[in-house]
């Protein structure tokens, strides 16, 4: 899509079908600001899901201090309920921000600027960059520690060479 040029228009269609008249006006505008502008937004609503976690943090350990629970529990219910996801909202709200990053990624494509500069791309790059090397650190680390646990093989219990 990239190379045949046609991707302007699939983009603009798939924006349109999800933002209405909002997509063509943003479009219309060229104001250089509107990448930066939707980056930040995108970053508001991330936060946003960054706050609701806290609350629910909160929430729990409030709950938890009026049924008497002190010490270590509470600080372990806090953090328990600040790390389980809220389902479907925060699914929603990264889903909202990741199509505003995709949207000021395709301005600024279609206005012929530099990705490097795009503060839209940047944003989205370090955040999957981070996620897949999470991923990466996750499997090999766990990978490191089963190989811990089991330890090295006896000299000598290799396969049979006959």
């Amino acid at each position: 899509m990239l190379a045949d040029g046609s991707w302007e228009q699939d983009v603009a269609d798939r924006l349109t079908d999800r933002a209405g008249d909002a997509w063509e006006h943003l479009t219309r505008d060229r104001r250089r600001r509107n990448c930066k502008k939707l980056a930040q937004m995108a970053r508001t609503i991330l936060k946003a899901q960054d706050k609701i976690h806290q609350l629910a943090g909160e929430l729990a350990s409030q709950a938890a201090g009026v049924a008497g629970v002190c010490g270590a529990a509470l600080d372990f219910t806090r953090e328990l309920a600040r790390r389980i996801p809220i389902g479907p909202v925060g699914a929603k709200l990264t889903a909202a921000a990741r199509a505003i990053q995709i949207a000021g990624i395709a301005l600024c494509l279609m206005n012929g600027r530099d990705l490097t500069r795009c503060e839209c791309f940047i944003d989205l790059a370090l955040a999957e960059t981070k996620e897949r090397v999470s991923q990466i650190l996750e499997t090999r680390l766990g990978k490191f520690a089963e190989l811990a646990r089991s330890g090295p093989a006896p000299f000598g219990a290799g396969p049979a060479v006959g």
